[in-house]
């Protein structure tokens, strides 16, 4: 199964955020679960809703 991960963009500069996102994905790998991970440019909006408002679709990235 797919699970799709879309953090704040703030984890660039946030450590926890950071921290958050990579532990949680770690463990979902960990139990076989395929992680994509959405991101986009801090520019265009702090989170995934901000950046579709703007117009600005994320990128996708299996981990």
């Amino acid at each position: 199964e797919n699970v799709y991960l879309a953090f704040d963009a703030d984890l660039v500069e946030n450590q926890k955020v950071r921290k958050a996102l990579i532990d949680f994905a770690t463990e979902l790998k960990r139990l076989g679960y395929n992680v994509i991970i959405a991101a986009w440019n801090p520019t265009q909006g702090k989170g995934l809703d901000d950046t579709m408002q703007a117009g600005f679709k994320p990128v996708f990235q299996r981990l």
